[in-house]
């Protein structure tokens, strides 16, 4: 077995753990964000909190944004490839994370899949080992750069929303 591929159990089991970690994590820094930003806004007597919903959104859909790594994927050392097993752009991550509503799902075809998630089959993508190692977070932001990607991946979050907000009130009626 070639340095770096992990059996599928195994790369299973690392996946699930990502995956839930991800969840997590991404809880643990939003609630308290959301709840003191909620705060102020009920202090200075602003209502309608709906803005926190898809503020999280960002976070989802975007978690993977700097050097393919969400938290959780670099506390396991893994990062998001492509299929030639690069570090996949900022926008194929993107696309990789719009399946998140359908996470029951998700974790349901990654148990009985072979390759992956529900969104690696929509990217083209897979999680794999870090081809190179940051020490910090900060080392990966510091350097980043706008790239052509960037942009295409804030206009397709913004479409996502977009379109996700306009299916729960017209469709859904919520």
């Amino acid at each position: 077995m070639p340095a770096g591929m992990l059996p599928a159990y195994l790369s299973r089991n690392i996946r699930l753990k990502a995956m839930l970690c991800d969840h997590v994590v991404l809880c643990a820094l939003y609630i308290p964000l959301f709840t003191g930003l909620t705060a102020l806004r009920v202090g200075w007597g602003i209502g309608h909190d709906e803005w926190g919903f898809w503020l999280l959104l960002v976070f989802y859909l975007n978690q993977d944004f700097f050097n393919e790594r969400s938290p959780a994927k670099r506390l396991l050392h893994l990062q998001v490839l492509n299929a030639r097993n690069r570090p996949a752009n900022e926008l194929r991550c993107f696309l990789r994370n719009t399946a998140f509503p359908l996470w029951p799902l998700e974790v349901l075809v990654l148990l009985l899949g072979r390759r992956g998630r529900m969104g690696d089959a929509l990217a083209g993508t897979h999680a794999g080992p870090m081809t190179k190692d940051t020490t910090s977070w900060w080392q990966d932001v510091r350097p980043y750069r706008l790239t052509r990607h960037s942009y295409y991946t804030l206009a397709a979050t913004i479409t996502y929303l977009l379109l996700l907000q306009a299916f729960c009130t017209h469709v859904l009626v919520l």
